[in-house]
């Protein structure tokens, strides 16, 4: 009778611990403290006064945009310098 009751209460702690690592809440702590070295890395590499290309000053301004509306959402702006990466790295 106690080894079930202990093991009802490690299923409990268990399931408790696997809500808890919930993505959305690893975006949020990662967002707190990784986003500023990342937004800055970004906007280096993007902004638009940078290409005097108008086909890639556009580009980079709108990946500028982008990188502005999401610059406190670490998986967006993961997302987003992927695809930085991909357009100028070619």
């Amino acid at each position: 009778m106690v080894m079930r009751f202990i093991k009802r209460i490690t299923s409990i702690f268990k399931r408790k611990r696997e809500e808890a690592t919930d993505p959305t809440m690893d975006n949020v702590v990662n967002s707190m403290f990784l986003c500023k070295p990342l937004y800055d890395e970004l906007k280096t590499k993007c902004h638009p006064d940078r290409y005097t290309d108008t086909g890639q000053a556009k580009q980079a301004e709108l990946l500028f945009q982008a990188l502005q509306k999401h610059r406190h959402n670490y998986n967006e702006m993961l997302l987003l310098k992927e695809q930085i990466s991909a357009l100028w790295e070619e």
